[in-house]
């Protein structure tokens, strides 16, 4: 690149403006790392769905977020992905979505799970519920093997010893011809099996009582027994609160729904009978059906390209959805939502962000920068001189910058640079010294023959010093009668 473009304020402009978009772009949202998991199709990080979401898109269906909430808004068409979302839904949503999968629609759900290290907890929300499906203490043995030391000691004092889990896929269509799975970090139970369980808990606590009961009546102690009673009144309340409670009033529920449909099965051995949990489910609903995944971590970027069970998320995508219908991921529950305008967007990241802050001081920097290398920015405006006064006349003003280049030691530049304009009547190049100067002018009279004007512009260069007023003359004069031709 010429030096004259580098002396251009608008190049060193383009420049800055480039740079700081390529800034923002690198820094913008959907890129930076998060210490919290964030199952978002916006985010391009490990624990991120943008691999889910561009996976489903290749293969044929249209992708898109969805940043409005699901109750209240403008219906539409297609499938509604809702895993692990910051805030469960409100009745009014769940209304909603439960009435959209009646329809015929598609919901693909996962609960929230509080991660806690190298184990996570499923939180139970009431669409989990309503589709008859419950989180509960036997869940979370698959998760107790793969953590550390002292999560295996946990799983001891609970069952009594570490229970063995195993994962494997169920007798369904959408599991046909997927590897092996890996065991996910838990499962989820139905209100039966976990009634049932709650059942036998109860039992186990009633004897436990009895015993009491008879170690109390031996006693000749009245307090100790009086502690006793205490106690089984408590073991009896955590006991009655172990269980799956109803759904609290105002609260829909699907009394319509069918048997969940086991996709993904995990068996679970405590020693003394083998449970079984539910990895993925298809629970149907009037004309639509309800996808729930007990554990989406194997969805995430992270492991997506591995991990059969993105294979499954991407089927039932595929399965539900018809080509004219569009996926939508729900980024309204993970806290994204689509309030503001693109100024608005554009200022919170640049005066809101720690990132955007410290571009903008940045290009700021790089401006005043450059306002101090005494680069002009826009096209000077010139004074006018008042109507009262008299102007200076050309060859007065001429003579005047001839006499600050003579002082100033460069009238040769100055008569280099009056020449331009006659090399560029010539198509020539402008000369760089007085040499080609000298050249410029014997070609011109060689051309047209001998004038008085190109006789002025040899007499001013012959000068010494350099005539600048007899040159500017000579130029004016010529060029005039060159043109008046």
């Amino acid at each position: 690149m010429s030096k004259r473009w580098r002396q251009r304020p608008i190049f060193w402009i383009c420049v800055i403006l480039g740079a700081a978009t390529l800034a923002g772009y690198l820094t913008r949202p959907a890129g930076r790392r998060e210490q919290g998991v964030l199952r978002s199709s916006l985010r391009t990080t490990p624990d991120g769905l943008a691999a889910l979401s561009r996976g489903i898109a290749r293969m044929g269906r249209h992708t898109e977020p969805r940043l409005t909430p699901l109750a209240g808004a403008d219906p539409v068409r297609g499938t509604i992905v809702t895993l692990q979302p910051r805030s469960i839904l409100s009745p009014r949503e769940i209304e909603a979505v439960l009435e959209r999968v009646r329809g015929g629609g598609t919901f693909i759900y996962a609960p929230p799970v509080r991660d806690m290290g190298e184990m996570a907890v499923p939180l139970p929300t009431p669409l989990l519920l309503a589709l008859g499906l419950w989180v509960g203490e036997a869940s979370l043995a698959p998760g107790l093997l793969s953590g550390d030391w002292i999560s295996r000691q946990l799983a001891e004092a609970r069952f009594g010893e570490v229970p063995t889990s195993d994962a494997a896929w169920a007798d369904h269509a959408m599991a046909e011809g997927l590897p092996p799975p890996t065991l996910p970090r838990f499962g989820l139970l139905t209100i039966e099996e976990a009634a049932d369980s709650t059942a036998e808990d109860e039992e186990a606590a009633v004897g436990e009582e009895a015993a009491v009961d008879e170690e109390a009546a031996e006693d000749e102690d009245a307090d100790e027994e009086q502690d006793a009673d205490e106690e089984q009144e408590d073991d009896e309340e955590q006991e009655d609160d172990s269980g799956p409670p109803e759904l609290p009033p105002g609260w829909p529920t699907a009394p319509d729904k069918g048997p969940p449909e086991p996709i993904l099965t995990i068996s679970v051995d405590n020693g003394e009978e083998l449970e079984e949990l539910i990895g993925a489910a298809l629970v149907p609903l009037g004309e639509g059906r309800v996808i729930v995944f007990a554990d989406v971590a194997p969805l995430a970027n992270g492991a997506a390209s591995e991990d059969p069970l993105a294979v499954l998320a991407v089927r039932a995508a595929l399965a539900f959805t018809s080509e004219a219908d569009t996926v939508f991921f729900d980024e309204f529950h993970q806290g994204i939502t689509g309030h503001g305008s693109r100024a608005a967007v554009l200022a919170d990241f640049f005066l809101g962000s720690p990132g955007g802050r410290t571009l903008t001081h940045i290009v700021l920097i790089w401006f005043a920068y450059l306002a101090c290398k005494g680069l002009r920015f826009g096209v000077p405006t010139t004074a006018v001189a008042p109507s009262d006064r008299e102007r200076r006349s050309p060859l007065e003003h001429v003579s005047a910058l001839g006499d600050l280049y003579r002082k100033a030691g460069a009238a040769d530049t100055a008569a280099i640079l009056l020449l331009a304009r006659l090399a560029g009547s010539a198509r020539r190049a402008p000369p760089r010294d007085m040499e080609e100067a000298a050249n410029l002018v014997r070609e011109l009279r060689a051309r047209g023959g001998g004038h008085p004007s190109l006789d002025r512009v040899r007499a001013g260069l012959d000068a010494e010093p350099r005539d600048l007023t007899l040159i500017a003359a000579g130029v004016d004069e010529h060029l005039s009668r060159r043109y008046s031709q």
